[in-house]
């Protein structure tokens, strides 16, 4: 029955082949820069999209940085984000100068290297032209966010129901009730249902979307299958009462929610949840519950989306979290003392 249960938690939808379906067009939902939006001197760009982006292609060959009238740029870090579906331009170096306060600098976007995870392309050329203001009062940072903390009492809150993701038995063999199973099956491993589909010939433009992608990239997220079967669930619309789950052996504060600098669309069409499920393997995670009447029986937030999306960007660090559970009134969590949560963790 264990299996059985297993292997329901990763099974398959009716899909169509990719190569068949037409591709429409990315679109830039907006910016926080532009001609009357200045960037602080200590701050970034950042660019959202209407759809999931090919995360091979985001590099600075396809968002290219140019002072106007001239001068060095410092080559930026070019990060995506595929929960909210933005692209961050910042500094190579934080701490450190950058760009230039009170120069203005253009951003060039090439629609034929900025495309979908379907091939569908910008409609055209897009450029964007802002100057550098003043500094803000904190260099941009996004939140730090630590496995015990953040990560590991989710996973063990949605992750675990009917076994899906815990003992011999994990579907997909991918266990995420404790450090060492994260780090052992998930962390560099490439995915099972990656393991799939043509390649690009060598004389072809980037690559196939999805292919022997690991489950969990250290620092790119992008490239991480864990994320992209997390962001193929909707939204949830309820918000039942959230336990408090915790794991014994978390050490720092939770990490501050965190906001896109771009204006976005925390929910992707429907559409482009079609297409994300038709290059992706498998069922959405968590498996979908046809009412879910409690907090585990819902899918991620998109704020714990972003905590796994930082958890990763930030390394993927796997250190040990001890057992996990729901905070008891004595002020531990209802774990048993091997770091297995117990049976009735998670109940109300």
């Amino acid at each position: 029955m264990g299996a059985a249960l297993a292997a329901a938690c990763d099974a398959g939808t009716f899909r169509v082949d990719p190569a068949t379906q037409p591709a429409f067009a990315l679109v830039m939902l907006g910016s926080n820069v532009g001609e009357n939006k200045p960037m602080p001197l200590n701050g970034a760009v950042q660019l959202s999209f209407s759809r999931y982006l090919m995360p091979s292609n985001v590099t600075r060959q396809a968002f290219v940085l140019t002072a106007v009238g001239g001068g060095a740029v410092p080559p930026p870090i070019v990060a995506y984000d595929p929960v909210a579906r933005t692209v961050t331009i910042q500094n190579p170096s934080p701490g450190r100068p950058w760009l230039a306060q009170d120069q203005i600098y253009k951003l060039d976007m090439n629609p034929e290297q900025v495309l979908a995870i379907d091939g569908g392309k910008l409609e055209g050329p897009l450029s964007l032209t802002f100057r550098v203001g003043p500094p803000a009062i904190a260099e941009y940072a996004e939140p730090k966010v630590n496995l015990c903390t953040d990560i590991l009492p989710i996973f063990t809150a949605k992750c675990l129901g009917s076994g899906c993701h815990s003992g011999s038995q994990a579907a997909a063999s991918l266990v995420l009730d404790t450090s060492v199973g994260i780090k052992v099956t998930a962390v560099g491993r490439v995915a099972q249902g990656a393991n799939t589909g043509a390649r690009a010939a060598p004389s072809a433009p980037g690559k196939v979307f999805g292919i022997d992608m690991p489950v969990v990239d250290p620092g790119n997220p992008s490239n991480s299958w864990l994320l992209y079967k997390v962001v193929m669930a909707s939204l949830p619309t309820t918000s039942p009462t959230v336990a408090n789950y915790v794991c014994t052996k978390a050490t720092t504060a939770k990490a501050e929610s965190y906001t896109p600098l771009a204006p976005y669309s925390e929910a992707p069409t429907q559409a482009e949840t079609d297409v994300l499920s038709n290059l992706v393997l498998g069922r959405e995670m968590p498996f979908p519950v046809a009412k879910p009447a409690v907090y585990e029986e819902l899918p991620l937030t998109f704020q714990e989306r972003e905590k796994v999306r930082l958890w990763i960007a930030q390394g993927a660090d796997v250190p040990e979290c001890g057992g996990c559970g729901v905070q008891l009134d004595a002020g531990a969590p209802d774990a048993t003392t091997d770091g297995a949560p117990s049976s009735d963790a998670g109940t109300d």
